[in-house]
């Protein structure tokens, strides 16, 4: 009798765990395979935000007194390409190191101060494809639109 509760209790416990652990559907959405991957190419670290699209956090720690900043159309990561969409929420924040900066064409979003408090910072050039612009993203820098 108490080889079979305890074969019982087993089974009981296993079924639980299997119920708890197994997702129901089987599968894995898009957006939690990427959203938390994050990698660095350049001076620039980046954040998977799609399948092909990715945002930029900031910069990469060695290279916090960098002068001036690129932020790419595409990067490459272990051989994916993917779209640079974005610069996410005080991306650059408090960076007084930057005087310049230039954002690709794919750029559609710029975060909430992104570059504020970036004192230095003088330059920043951008393509007219950027579609939203986040609080005080700039700060006091001047921002020069380029076609």
């Amino acid at each position: 009798m108490k080889n079979l509760k305890k074969k019982l209790s087993v089974i009981v416990m296993l079924f639980a765990l299997t119920v708890l652990l197994v997702p129901t559907t089987g599968k894995v959405s898009a957006a939690s395979k990427t959203s938390n991957k994050t990698f660095t190419a350049g001076k620039l670290c980046y954040q998977v935000t799609g399948n092909s699209t990715c945002t930029v956090t900031g910069l990469k720690s060695s290279y916090n007194n960098t002068t001036s900043c690129t932020i790419p159309s595409t990067v490459t990561c272990n051989g994916k390409t993917y779209k640079v969409t974005a610069v996410a929420d005080k991306a650059f924040y408090n960076n007084d190191s930057l005087k310049s900066v230039k954002v690709s064409k794919n750029v559609k979003c710029v975060g909430n101060q992104a570059f504020a408090g970036c004192d230095n910072l003088k330059k920043i050039t951008c393509a007219k494809a950027i579609k939203k612009l986040g609080n005080n993203c700039f700060g006091n820098a001047v921002c020069k639109v380029t076609k």
